[in-house]
């Protein structure tokens, strides 16, 4: 069975996240802010990747209200 080589890349990342978690356990405050400042980090990254492939996106696009009233 060929595992493609994405799948083994997320698998080792995510491996390594619990890892460092687990071995930061007593340090908790210091990795809440850590993880706080990562989940930022990739937030602003996947914005910035969807308005490279989307260049002619209106920026009503992103407003989050209209896009739930939308969904109904």
């Amino acid at each position: 069975m060929h595992v493609p080589a994405a799948a083994l890349v997320e698998a080792a990342a995510f491996t390594l996240g619990c890892i460092a978690i687990h071995r930061m356990r007593r340090h908790a405050l210091r990795l809440t802010k850590v993880l706080v400042v990562v989940l930022i980090a990739v937030a602003l990254v996947c914005i910035m990747v969807d308005t490279l492939l989307h260049p002619g996106a209106v920026a009503d696009e992103y407003d989050m209200l209209s896009a739930l009233e939308d969904a109904r």
